[in-house]
């Protein structure tokens, strides 16, 4: 059974019904949701922001969070190693203005895509070349071993 909510009409006025408080209101107290028939939320806005502040619990949250990363073991694998550490150096001095970043990749010159910073070395921090997303992604391709990329044929010899 589809329940259609039905407006009062008052001095040629629309007035719906809130499902939460039971108080009539026009159609400006509601937020718009096109989903509904008549575009309307059910809840008038009071109620709807009353609703939002209860249900977000950010210490629930949170413990909820520190129990999912606890139990799927998520970021644990890559914690304190050396290139973590080097791109969290990386990332300080640029945030603290110690070093720049510049605005055109090193490679291509490419001024509309994103620069990252490529550690030739990662036990010197701060020996960086700046390069564009796509010579960067390149430039890891290149230094990969034979037969480990991801999109190559996982036996190429025919041997299983």
């Amino acid at each position: 059974m589809n329940k259609q909510r039905v407006p009062y009409r008052f001095h040629g006025v629309d007035l719906w019904r809130c499902i939460t408080c039971g108080r009539w209101y026009s159609d400006v107290h509601y937020y718009k949701n096109k989903r509904y028939k008549n575009g309307l939320q059910s809840q008038c806005k009071m109620c709807h922001s009353n609703t939002v502040y209860v249900s977000s619990d950010w210490d629930n949250r949170q413990r909820l969070n520190r129990e999912w990363m606890a139990r799927t073991g998520y970021n644990r694998s890559r914690r304190g190693t050396i290139e973590t550490i080097c791109r969290y150096k990386t990332n300080n001095a640029v945030a603290s203005g110690k070093l720049l970043k510049p605005k055109v990749c090193s490679q291509c010159g490419s001024r509309d895509r994103t620069i990252q910073a490529h550690h030739l070395d990662y036990s010197d921090p701060f020996d960086i070349v700046w390069l564009c997303t796509v010579c960067h992604g390149k430039e890891h391709r290149k230094r990969r071993p034979t037969g480990t990329d991801p999109r190559s044929p996982r036996y190429p010899d025919g041997d299983q």
